[in-house]
């Protein structure tokens, strides 16, 4: 399994690298307004396969599929941004706009902390918006 502290590419690009105008990797976003904004339970069940909530003698939903978790996060901060055109997001990287969030370090090794977790401190713009 690839580290989280490695940077890491989607699935579909890992054989040959392609400039951020041919994106074809996945990216995650949330139903919201039709439902929850919260990523983190989708997250957690790119890597997974799993909902909580199925009986513990269902199995995975097409395991096969199932992403690292550094290739969840890159679906769900890297993905959307160059979906988006905006290949100066999603990256904690110089030249990057300063938009992050800080989440407990346990979300890296415990999928059932990464389906709950809450960011500790959130920066827009270089500012800090929220902190706990």
């Amino acid at each position: 399994m690839q580290s989280a502290t490695e940077p890491c590419e989607p699935p579909s690009t890992r054989s040959r690298r392609r400039p951020d105008r041919h994106h074809s990797g996945p990216a995650f976003g949330t139903d919201a307004p039709a439902d929850a904004a919260d990523p983190w339970p989708g997250l957690a069940m790119a890597v997974t396969r799993r909902d909580p909530r199925w009986p513990a003698a269902l199995p995975a939903f097409g395991p096969q599929e199932a992403l690292t978790l550094p290739q969840a996060l890159w679906a769900a901060c890297v993905g959307p941004a160059l979906t988006a055109g905006e290949a100066d997001r999603g990256r904690l990287s110089a030249g990057q706009r300063a938009d992050l969030i800080v989440v407990p370090a346990a979300i890296l090794r415990d999928v059932d902390a990464l389906r709950v977790a809450r960011p500790r401190l959130v920066l827009l713009d270089g500012s800090v918006a929220y902190e706990t």
